[in-house]
Parts: C-alpha cells; structure tokens; sequence
C-alpha cells in the first residue's frame, strides 16, 4: 500500500515545505496546541482556587511542624530538672554521694546554678528529712553569733532550732545540727524549677 504524503503548512516558502506520513503533526504545530492548552489552563480560576488552597494547607503543616519542633527543643525536655535530681513542689535538689566541706559544697552547688538547700517552711523541712539518708550540708552558716541563709535570710526560730553553736549547719533525719565548717559531708543543692507548670 502506498504511502500518502501530506505537505505541512506554516512555512515560509515552497522551498522549505516538509513532507511527512498524513496524520501526523509538525513539531512547530505541536508546540502551539501545547501553549494554547496552557494558556486555557492560566485562565481557569478554579484550577488556580484549587492549587492556592493546597499550597496554603502545606504551608500551614510546615508552620506547625516548625513550631512543635523547635518548641520541644526550647524546653529541653519534659524533665523539669536535670539528670540525677529530685523534683519536689517546683523545685530541684541535688544529693550528693560524695563528702566535701561547706565551703566546697557551696561552691558545687553555685557551679550548677543553684545553692546549698534555703529551707522556707516545715513541708520543705519535713521533705529534706525524710529524704536524708546522711548527714548533708545544708545553706546555714553563722554571720556572727545568729544563723543566716546563703540567701542572706536569717534564720527564723519557728521554723528550725539548731543543735550545738558552730559555724555551719547540717540536717539529719532527727533535725538540724552545726559542726565546724572544715569537716567533710555530703551537701544538698536547690534550684527553683523554671520551667511550664
């Protein structure tokens, strides 16, 4: 069967005409449908309606996965304190294991952002001794013949009597009593939680 030859218009001359199987369309043609399919598609509102709502629900999920990361990563981590300590009401404290002097113990704790345990009330008092399975080194010193906190409070008579009259201030599970500074004890640290309820 022969085949048929269909000549292909929109050239410029004669010369330049191109002969190809009927049926089938030119590159140039073939372009030009393209761009008008295109060019229908710019003007339908709806399609541009469909693909602004769906951009506008991918920017929101990005929105939102950005803040749920970046807020869990503010706060660190659900823990309000850190790695081996305690929470109790708001608040941090460190047990030691090991025994320092007063002072050591002071500058410990200062070095964790926190300070030897200011005890504010008999719930926190009642809480430090039920917990003390050792003598520790607590946040009250002599500022000459009274009591004061590291804090600079003074020592409130209702809240706590100290055994003996020396320099510095440790708790037990019967009470509080002083010894000389120098000695080595373990030492409990509090620090005020500043995290979200």
């Amino acid at each position: 069967m022969p085949l048929r030859l269909c000549a292909v218009q929109g050239f410029p001359s004669q010369a330049q005409r191109d002969f190809r199987p009927c049926g089938e369309r030119s590159p140039a043609r073939g372009a030009a449908v393209g761009l008008r399919r295109w060019r229908g598609l710019c003007s339908n509102i709806w399609f541009w309606r469909c693909t602004t709502g769906v951009l506008a629900v991918v920017a929101v999920l990005i929105l939102c996965i950005h803040l749920a990361v970046n807020s869990s990563s503010e706060e660190g981590s659900l823990q309000p304190c850190p790695a081996d300590w305690l929470c109790h009401e708001r608040k941090c404290y460190y047990l030691s294991e090991e025994e320092k002097d007063w002072n050591s113990s002071q500058s410990f704790c200062s070095s964790h952002n926190s300070s030897l345990v200011v005890i504010e009330n008999h719930q926190e008092l009642n809480f430090i001794m039920k917990i003390t399975k050792q003598d520790l080194w607590i946040g009250l010193h002599k500022k000459g013949a009274e009591f004061s906190w590291v804090n600079g409070t003074p020592l409130d008579p209702n809240l706590l009597t100290v055994k003996d009259s020396k320099e510095c201030a440790y708790i037990q599970s019967t009470g509080v009593s002083s010894s000389g500074c120098s000695l080595p004890r373990a030492w409990v640290c509090k620090k005020i939680f500043k995290g979200r309820a």
